[in-house]
């Protein structure tokens, strides 16, 4: 593990560093409803100690603890069970607490956060996760822990790097918390988009520059044509062939909506429903009864709750059917135009486009909203806005496990533009949502990179590259000498030097 050192450092280990070295109770008391914190290394977060959560013991109970580890001041504390190599550093005005055997205490000779940095530093969290013991849960006897080898620079170099690390590591934290609140922002930045998209304020200025631009109302009409086409000719075809004429199941009229449903909507747009709009089916409940079986592989792969976030589908843990169970059950089989929606369960009112790269079939606890004229994609960034969500819930029973009805589905308010309208909102979003995955993708990397540099920080502090070297400081050499000699100045926080005894106690007995 050792390699050369700058001029003026030495090498060291932990137990010369240190006054006391010990591990918390073996054998916690019984935990009480209020008292004084015993904490554990859950509790230990670098240079952060945490009271939430800590077990709670007597005032008896700690009085017979406080001769194990008698914590003061200056005292570095050292996760060394389960998660391994956390520090903390006590500060003054603490309340007065005792510790568990997952967490080591150390009375250090030397400057108590040099001696908490250094012990982050990679080459101590490879010694201590090299040397750790154990079976289910990992741990580091006090014996290995003594003998932790430390490079050690001159005291006047220590109180160097102990400065620079604390203003980078500031500096960090600082752009840590600005990088966790990007995601909140970009979500946040997303909804306002489809907001501004459904009612119209998105393509205002689009609108403005259009000759002739197709309103909502002749969509409406045209839909409804289209549908009395399609039902002449499938009935048509019936008598043509001696089948009984198919039913009538579309309207011959545009449904009327509440304008408290819908934000104010511009002249050129219309309310509607879903149900008006689209068509919606779902796999029957006796078809699932007596004719689906999944299977881990097979033909067609089944879209379940799961596959459907909202906005996006996601293709894990797949299941099958085989493909004449899918032939058989045609009305629930996908065409890659449908918007689909959990309708019961977690995720109730989750959307996504159905995917367009294969053949795929509905599991019972999905709907398809098959948008024959209307832009599918328009209706799915719709249902995704706060507004279509809010009137996607506001049907959903309250009960156990929430749940929407094909007819509820059916009655969702829609604000509607004309076609060409929509299919520019569609591209307007789809702009300023790549736009925002872009940036998430920047995020990602810079959290990626922040997470990495306080160890390539601490790397370059241990090995002397952090601060420049002064020919004109006193050696390591020498401090080790006056420390072996027991003259060093006592650190601040304790009460003088101690005698080296040291709780042997093993970690695991």
């Amino acid at each position: 593990m050792k390699s050369n050192l700058p001029a003026g450092w030495a090498w060291s280990t932990l137990d010369e560093l240190s006054v006391k070295i010990s591990d918390g109770s073996h054998n916690p008391p019984k935990g009480k409803e209020a008292g004084i914190p015993m904490l554990s290394a859950k509790n230990i977060q670098d240079n952060i100690i945490h009271f939430d959560d800590a077990r709670l013991i007597s005032e008896e109970d700690y009085q017979s603890e406080v001769s194990r580890v008698n914590i003061s001041a200056g005292d570095v504390l050292l996760t060394i069970v389960g998660t391994i190599g956390r520090t903390a550093v006590v500060a003054d005005g603490l309340p007065k607490f005792s510790l568990q055997r997952s967490v080591a205490i150390i009375k250090p000779r030397i400057d108590s956060k040099f001696l908490a940095y250094c012990l982050r530093s990679p080459l101590i969290q490879k010694y201590l996760s090299d040397n750790a013991k154990g079976t289910a849960q990992k741990g580091i006897y006090l014996n290995a822990l003594k003998k932790i080898p430390v490079c050690l620079p001159p005291a006047a170099e220590q109180a160097r790097i102990v400065e620079q690390l604390e203003a980078t590591m500031q500096k960090l934290e600082a752009s840590q918390e600005r990088l966790e609140k990007l995601p909140e922002l970009l979500k946040k930045f997303r909804q306002a988009v489809l907001a501004a998209a459904v009612s119209g304020k998105l393509t205002e200025a689009w609108r403005a520059e259009q000759v002739d631009l197709e309103s909502a109302e002749q969509l409406v009409e045209q839909i409804i044509e289209v549908r009395k086409t399609r039902f002449a000719q499938a009935s048509a075809l019936a008598k043509a062939e001696g089948r009984k004429t198919p039913r009538r199941v579309f309207a011959e009229e545009a449904p009327t909506i509440g304008s408290a449903l819908l934000p104010e909507l511009p002249d050129s747009w219309t309310a509607s429903t879903v149900g008006f709009l689209a068509h919606v089916t779902k796999l029957a409940g006796f078809e699932y009864t007596n004719y689906i079986k999944y299977e881990e592989q097979g033909d067609i792969p089944v879209v379940r709750a799961q596959n459907v976030q909202m906005g996006r589908f996601v293709e894990d843990n797949l299941l099958y059917i085989d493909l004449a169970t899918s032939d058989f059950l045609e009305r629930s089989q996908l065409h890659g135009r449908e918007v689909l929606m959990v309708f019961i369960g977690a995720g109730t009112g989750n959307v996504c486009l159905a995917p367009k790269d294969r053949r795929w079939h509905l599991a019972p606890n999905v709907a398809k909203i098959d948008c024959d004229v209307i832009s599918p994609e328009y209706l799915n960034f719709y249902l995704q806005s706060p507004t279509g969500l809010r009137n996607t819930l506001s049907f959903a029973k309250a009960t156990a496990q929430p749940s929407l009805s094909m007819e509820t589905i059916r009655e969702i308010a829609v604000a509607l533009p004309g076609l060409a309208e929509q299919q520019e909102i569609v591209r307007q979003v789809n702009h300023y949502f790549e736009l925002a995955d872009q940036l998430e993708a920047r995020f990602e990397q810079a959290a990626s990179l922040v997470e990495q540099l306080p160890q390539a920080l601490l790397a370059k502090a241990f090995s002397g590259q952090l601060v420049p070297q002064d020919p004109n400081d006193e050696p390591a050499s020498v401090l080790l000498e006056r420390l072996e000699a027991g003259v060093a100045a006592p650190v601040k926080g304790k009460r003088g030097r101690k005698p080296k005894a040291v709780a042997d106690a093993p970690l695991f007995e």
